[in-house]
């Protein structure tokens, strides 16, 4: 094989890999590294969740006495659906809380071991109260 061709095959595998191997691109999972000026859809690793989005905020949280933090929310039809919170400073949100229609939270998940994914859901009724605590 003489030189020009292995270049090119080099080339093209390089171009493949950074392309995302020609399928297109996939929505990032989570909520980090995303274009939240664009709708889109909040999925995890290894779990059920899917939430759809028409738009979303990022802003910093500063509370007397405490630790800055980042939030994410996001809306649909300008009704907020979803949060992300970085609480440790990481840059890679730890904590989520899910909205239903009527702005109750149902669900609060927890990254307790630092990888960007839930490990811990707590399911709530209307009145706050957990009805489900399980490990994922």
């Amino acid at each position: 094989m003489t030189t020009f061709p292995r270049r090119m095959i080099l080339f093209l595998l390089a171009m493949a890999l950074f392309a995302g191997g020609g399928s297109g691109e996939s929505e990032p999972l989570g909520t980090d590294a995303r274009d939240l000026s664009q709708p889109g859809v909040i999925k995890f690793r290894d779990t059920e969740v899917e939430i759809p989005f028409d738009e979303g905020i990022e802003e910093i949280v500063e509370l007397e006495g405490e630790p800055q933090v980042n939030r994410k929310s996001f809306y649909v039809d300008d009704k907020l659906v979803f949060t992300g919170y970085d609480t440790d400073g990481d840059g890679s949100d730890d904590l989520w809380f899910h909205y239903d229609e009527d702005l109750y939270l149902v669900l609060e998940s927890r990254d307790t071991d630092g990888d960007g994914e839930p490990d811990r859901a707590l399911h709530y009724d209307r009145e706050e109260n957990i009805t489900k605590d399980e490990e994922l």
